[in-house]
């Protein structure tokens, strides 16, 4: 080997001979430095890696490490200089170029930097607890220290709000009034008002920091010199609204609240007001009009509220996060809070993690923390792992969605989201994997911002309702890809011109979804009118649904079922009866136990019994509605210990092609996301195709699950107070029972029917047929719908139309039927009139009495079919006594009765009585 000496080096060249190092070949030269340089670059690599972790710097692999190892060791990157690094490198010469610049890691709060240190409870919320974590701690000095110190401390932390729109707490603290030129108070609002989907912070501060709350509103109000506070506690937080008054309490006890607070000779009292769940009321205005006593309705802004707020005062809303954590800057000082986080970014914030996540949590971490290690490290990764997510809605509801390869690398932010073109928000984290159905997701949305509108202003009360209408059919697939466009502008067309910021969170997650899924959309368009060429067209078949295509299904795939058809014809079933669950719903108005008299004769083989009075309905006792839908934990305990949990779909049938029984049971498990579907005929077409019937007590149930794999709480029903007052609504009762002016018919005790309903009989859409009833074809079943529909707008989807009934079990078969049949998936006011004219008595009958002299409620069922009641033949009884002669009044009343009946009859005179017609004799 050539050993070459040379230079303060020795280097072997070959075959033993020595060379001088000025013998040696240039281009062997080169080699040897540019080994040098190499291993040079290697230690000097391992050095710079060293030094960046330990300053807190993350290296992309593309970085060059040797000029970054020397920008390290100038110390030219600080915390506070990391915006303008770029430019110092780039002018000094010590990047290249194409190199990447240092990115500051954010995250990994250690314990002792957390605000929030009894986020879980463990360490309890009484106040001497509390004061053991350090609330409470020489409050008094701080006081002492002024009005403006306070604030220009907080101005000199960064903080900004934490309820969504981010805005500077200190500046905006600062707008309160200094000098009163009159004698109004001032006040200021802790907004706890939280009905942001997705979010949750707010109440777990309750909950568990009451303190943080009740110390953080007095010294914003100091700050502010408001004399009064307001916590303005969403109605739903009963015992969050607990907890903040007992820490109020606990407060005025030790002398902290009240005249001479905490002993600085401030005088500052605080209460507690409860919302009645309106997410309107989440908004500054609204808020304070409802603590008012109004309707919370947002204002037109000038007057602000910092001018003119509460009762005509000075007043601040501010979040209820945001004065929670300002005690603890305020000790610690506010270069303590501003090191954390980008610039502009400063502090620690609360982010709820929700969705497809192995844990979902709420976790106090360091802003400019990047998603995805947040994810991971708190909420234990995505379900499936990273690579099974689809995306990501970082804020709460109200902010644009982003996919996964935008999330891979996003900074949780105010900046780096905005960039990304959506929000922090509240920080509420909704984690979506491939398995959602993102379409789906955000239609559920905007049903949501429809429902939560106040009507006040043009663009939210009419553009929220267009957007639901649109991603309805979306979700479907029966839209056409220009409407993508529409909906798009209309979104726009609401985005900052509402009077509140509801009408652009509205618009925002719909902008969200098309500028990341768009192509999503325009498949799903392409595949439902592959598979339905002739969808809408007049004439075209009614649909037969082939079932054997389910029975292959998975578990996994039937959770995702779509629920587009309903009703199957049992010939198609009859050799697969093994495939489903089966339901006998039979019933009865007219007959008391019909349904489980006839079950015992005969059933379909292995067909369980669903009872309408115990299994579909549960009387409440303060209500007249016959059929009031049940606790919804105790219908599904019911499914649980009867079979129908997923495991197989089922498959409904009563007496009446789904009219008294099936299509309510259908109704209810589609409603939480089920498979469920009905025999079209019913039992009596159940027997004419042949389907093995048995008699006799039901099956012995299954082992019930462990686990309900679907929702928890019944979707599209509406109580009577949540019906919107522009609402279509359709009845499905009988047209004499719709039309009944002077008494009512069958079931119902009141006559009429709700101001402004439409008739849809259900019976218009049966046909006899041998011993039973089946659906009429298609094209008559959409030509009865599309007649009372028309002149409402689009009569292709149905879905803002609210279908009634007398008790809520008829009508469940007009909205299968228009679920079948592609137009939308419409609610159900579950009450209908059975409740209605309970309600609303005394304005009905005045309406009748007024228009036809007088109005009879019903004391005993209606006995239509009897004779009518004959006054030459038989003697009423009125008020319990024979009359043999009745006065005008009396037989007025009389011919409206049928024998056997008995009505309560209110005259325009204003008399009363109780007639009796003697039924007929045997």
């Amino acid at each position: 080997m050539v050993v070459i000496k040379g230079g303060g080096q020795t280097y072997a060249v070959g075959n033993g001979r020595q060379m001088e190092w000025d013998e040696v070949p240039e281009s062997f030269k080169k080699k040897v430095a540019e080994q040098k340089e190499m291993e040079k670059c290697m230690d000097l690599r391992a050095k710079a890696q060293r030094c960046i972790s330990d300053q807190g710097f993350w290296a992309p692999d593309c970085v060059h490490l040797t000029e970054a190892f020397h920008l390290c060791q100038s110390h030219e990157l600080t915390r506070t200089e990391l915006t303008q690094r770029k430019e110092a490198e780039m002018r000094q010469g010590w990047l290249r170029s194409s190199a990447a610049l240092l990115v500051r890691v954010h995250g990994h709060l250690k314990d002792q930097d957390r605000i929030f240190t009894n986020l879980y409870n463990d360490f309890g919320t009484g106040i001497d607890a509390a004061e053991r974590r350090g609330d409470w701690y020489r409050t008094k000095d701080i006081l002492l220290k002024g009005h403006d110190w306070v604030i220009n401390e907080i101005k000199a932390s960064g903080l900004r709000g934490r309820g969504g729109a981010g805005f500077p707490s200190g500046l905006k603290w600062s707008f309160m009034p200094k000098k009163k030129q009159d004698d109004r108070p001032s006040y200021i609002v802790v907004n706890c008002d939280e009905s942001e989907p997705g979010t949750c912070k707010d109440r777990e501060i309750m909950r568990h920091e009451p303190h943080k709350v009740v110390e953080g509103a007095l010294l914003a109000g100091f700050a502010m010199r408001a004399r009064y506070g307001y916590i303005y506690i969403r109605g739903e937080f009963y015992n969050e609204w607990r907890s903040v008054e007992k820490a109020i309490h606990e407060a005025y006890e030790k002398g902290y609240l009240g005249k001479n607070a905490c002993g600085s000779g401030w005088n500052f009292d605080l209460y507690t007001y409860r919302g009645a769940g309106a997410y309107i009321c989440g908004e500054e205005t609204a808020m304070i009009a409802s603590i008012e006593g109004g309707q919370g309705k947002p204002r037109l802004k000038p007057p602000f509220p910092a001018n003119v707020g509460l009762y005509g005062c000075p007043t601040t809303v501010t979040n209820c996060e945001t004065v929670a954590v300002s005690p603890t800057i305020i000790r610690r000082g506010p270069q303590w809070f501003a090191q954390f986080g980008r610039k502009g970014n400063a502090g620690t914030k609360l982010f709820c993690i929700s969705g497809h996540v192995n844990r979902p949590c709420t976790v106090e971490e360091e802003m400019s923390m990047p998603l995805r290690e947040l994810i991971e490290r708190h909420a234990g990764g995505v379900r499936g792992g990273w690579d099974n997510l689809l995306c990501v809605i970082p804020g709460g509801s109200s902010c644009p969605l982003i996919p996964k390869h935008i999330c891979d690398n996003i900074l949780m932010d105010y900046d780096a989201l905005k960039e990304a073109q959506t929000g922090l928000g509240t920080a509420a984290v909704i984690v979506m994997d491939k398995s959602t159905d993102v379409i789906n997701a955000i239609e559920r949305l905007s049903q949501f911002y429809m429902h939560e509108s106040c009507g006040q202003c043009t663009p939210c009360r009419e553009g929220s309702p267009w957007l639901d209408k649109m991603m309805k059919r979306f979700v479907n697939g029966n839209a056409k890809k220009e409407e993508i466009y529409t909906l798009w502008d209309v979104s726009k067309q609401m985005e900052g011109r509402s009077i509140c910021a509801l009408g652009t969170a509205a618009a925002w997650p719909v902008q969200g979804l098309i500028r990341h899924f768009k192509p999503l959309m325009e498949e799903r368009i392409e595949r439902f009118w592959e598979a339905n060429p002739h969808w809408g067209q007049p004439g075209s078949p009614w649909r037969r649904w082939k079932t054997h295509r389910y029975y292959t299904m998975q578990k996994g795939d039937r959770l995702n079922w779509d629920g587009k058809i309903v009703f199957l014809d049992p010939c198609e079933v009859k050799d697969h009866l093994a495939e489903y669950r089966i339901v006998d719903c039979r019933y009865s108005l007219k007959v008391k136990d019909h349904g489980s008299i006839e079950y015992a004769k005969e059933h379909v083989k292995s067909a369980i019994r669903a009872d309408m009075d115990t299994n579909l309905s549960k009387l409440v006792p303060t209500s007249t509605a016959r059929h009031p839908l049940p606790p919804c934990a105790e219908f599904i305990e019911w499914c649980m210990a009867n079979g129908m949990a997923g495991e197989l779909p089922v498959l409904c049938y009563d007496d009446e092609c789904g009219a008294m029984g099936g299509c309510r049971l259908w109704w209810m498990l589609n409603s939480l996301g089920a498979e469920a579907y009905v025999i079209n005929g019913g039992f009596q077409a159940c027997k004419a195709a042949g389907l093995e019937m048995e008699s006799g007590e039901p099956p012995s149930p299954p082992t019930p699950p462990t686990h309900w794999p679907f929702k928890t709480a019944f979707q599209h029903h509406y109580l009577v107070d949540e019906i919107p007052p522009n609402a279509i609504i359709t009845d499905a009762r009988s047209a004499d029972r719709f039309a009944s002016t002077v008494r009512p018919y069958a079931a119902d005790k009141m006559p009429g029917h709700i101001e402004g309903a439409r008739n849809l009989p259900y019976t218009s859409h049966l046909v006899i047929r041998g011993d039973g009833k089946v659906l009429r074809s298609e094209e008559e079943i959409r030509h009865n719908i599309m007649t009372v529909v028309q002149g409402t707008g689009d009569a292709t989807d149905l879905s803002s139309f609210v279908f009634s009934c007398g008790s809520g079990v008829t009508a469940c078969i007009n909205i299968a039927l228009v679920h079948h049949l592609g137009l939308g998936h419409p609610y159900l006011y579950c009450g209908s009139w059975s409740e209605y004219s309970g309600l609303f008595r005394l304005p009905i009958m005045r309406s009748i009495i007024d228009d036809y002299g007088m109005c009879m409620q019903m004391q005993t069922p209606s006995l239509g079919d009897n004779p009518k009641a004959n006054l030459d033949t038989m003697t009423l009884k009125v008020d319990g006594a024979p009359c043999e002669r009745p006065d005008a009044e009396v037989q007025s009343a009389a011919a409206h009765l049928h024998a056997g009946e008995a009505a309560t009859v209110y005259f325009k005179s204003g008399r009363v009585v109780t007639i009796e017609a003697p039924a007929v004799p045997n």
